[in-house]
């Protein structure tokens, strides 16, 4: 079994018995070709969660700090990327995931440049109930919470999508995401669609 598909059946066992996740705008993420998802922070469980989320597996890069934890083979395993000190042969095998018509993920800064270089779309993501409220980017998200997970409209000119402009559509996302969390919760709904 090839990493991709490793990675997108352990992702979706855990988003589905672990973390029940509600997804909206899937249908958002181009089916083909190369694309880069942003995101504003990256967890250790968000990039499996978003990966697994979304219609194509995403390989995502993560901070170093996230295979130095316990979790660092699962990472690996998953195919995900480690951001070094000498971060060349991470970027090196994103960029060439995206001229193969992959999909990646990274947080803004890195989403743009990627993007830029690759001629690729910017969908950006965000989501939410993952963490308790104040709780550091890299912990570990509460066992059984539910987990929103939004895709926004893909920005398809690289060239012009700056991170200010990244960031903009995250922002003009949160509220969408966190009325629906509220709701789901609030009301006790279980859509894991």
């Amino acid at each position: 079994m090839n990493r991709d598909r490793r990675a997108a059946l352990f992702g979706r066992l855990l988003v589905h018995t672990v973390y029940p996740v509600h997804v909206s705008g899937g249908e958002r993420v181009p089916e083909s070709g190369p694309v880069v998802v942003a995101v504003s922070d990256i967890g250790r469980v968000d990039a499996l969660v978003a990966g697994a989320a979304g219609p194509r597996h995403t390989t995502f890069l993560l901070p170093v700090s996230a295979f130095d934890s316990r979790y660092g083979r699962l990472w690996r395993w998953a195919g995900h990327l480690a951001l070094t000190d000498d971060a060349e042969s991470a970027l090196t095998a994103a960029r060439q995931r995206l001229a193969a018509g992959g999909c990646v993920g990274a947080d803004v800064p890195l989403a743009v440049d990627l993007a830029r270089a690759a001629g690729a779309p910017i969908v950006p993501v965000r989501l939410a109930g993952r963490r308790p409220a104040g709780a550091p980017p890299l912990s570990r998200p509460r066992l059984g919470g539910d987990v929103f997970v939004l895709f926004g409209e893909p920005m398809a000119e690289p060239d012009e999508a700056d991170a200010r402009a990244v960031m903009a559509a995250l922002v003009a996302l949160t509220p969408q995401v966190e009325h629906t969390a509220a709701t789901t919760q609030l009301l006790g709904v279980r859509d894991n669609g």
